[in-house]
């Protein structure tokens, strides 16, 4: 694709796994997928497994406690976030949902990062303005 489209900015975002992944080689194949991205990507924004889970348990917490944090629009699907996030795994009653508002952070960063392009106004910004600054 770089070679088809080279003047295309490409981002990725790759979930990277967590501390207590129970797969041996995960951190092997985490960090040759990273010097991969790093010299095929413009842009690459890495996301660890666990740091997902925690902030998918603390919308859950927020959501619990009644502060407006169901409409911040990082908790995945319709009706809150995850239920059931213990450590990365979620657990059988609520593993779908959690994995379904890890996915929907994740999808909610690229999402944020490109709207100054997607939508006219005085904030648009160059993708190029965008790599510069991270």
């Amino acid at each position: 694709m770089e070679e088809e489209f080279p003047e295309v900015f490409r981002f990725s975002s790759p979930v990277f796994p967590s501390e207590d992944d129970d797969v041996v080689t995960s951190p092997y194949n985490a960090a040759l997928a990273a010097a991969c991205l790093a010299n095929h990507a413009s842009c690459v924004l890495p996301v660890e497994n666990q740091a997902l889970a925690a902030i998918s348990n603390r919308l859950d917490t927020a959501t619990a406690k009644g502060v407006a944090a169901a409409n911040s629009g990082l908790g995945g699907p319709k009706g809150g976030g995850s239920k059931g996030v213990a450590g990365v795994a979620g657990t059988a009653g609520g593993g779908a949902k959690a994995w379904d508002a890890m996915n929907g952070i994740a999808a909610n960063l690229l999402l944020h990062l490109t709207s100054s392009v997607r939508f006219q106004g005085s904030l648009n910004t160059d993708l190029n303005d965008i790599t510069m600054n991270l």
